[in-house]
């Protein structure tokens, strides 16, 4: 089995990631980590909009968040569940495409990521990554929402 874990360090993802670590799992199966440094203002043609000092710190600290979150991911699965096979990546990119990209590229059985819950205007404007991959992965997906009680 071929499990993808989108990570963004948020609690929903860690309970994400606390779901794959606690749950048997057939002999074999693979757990990639994922997290998306997703850098939404990029520079513009002759840095008159973003200066290339501001983008260049901006990717900086997403990677570092990034890496900040698969460790978080990675230890938890490795505490609960040492006999999955651990692999992780920080890729730079739009979240929803890199996701499905990934899941598609690598051959994920399963796609497993938190759900933010924002609601109203905040939805509207955020948008909702779990339901556009729920719409358009071409492997199963599963949504964690909420906290988890300790096993």
């Amino acid at each position: 089995m071929k499990i993808l874990l989108a990570t963004d360090g948020s609690p929903s993802s860690e309970v994400a990631a606390r779901s794959i670590a606690v749950r048997p799992w057939p002999a074999g199966s693979a757990v990639k980590i994922i997290s998306v440094a997703d850098v939404h203002l990029a520079p513009a043609p002759g840095n008159w909009f973003v200066p290339d000092s501001h983008y260049l710190k901006l990717l900086h600290d997403l990677q570092e968040h990034a890496r900040d979150a698969i460790e978080q991911a990675e230890a938890e699965i490795k505490e609960k569940n040492p006999a999955l096979t651990l692999s992780s990546e920080i890729i730079v990119g739009n979240t929803r495409e890199t996701i499905l990209k990934q899941a598609e590229d690598w051959g994920a059985n399963l796609i497993v990521l938190g759900s933010h819950g924002h609601k109203g205007i905040n939805r509207f404007l955020l948008g909702s990554t779990s339901q556009a991959i729920a719409a358009r992965a071409k492997c199963s997906v599963e949504i964690v929402r909420g906290e988890m009680a300790e096993p």
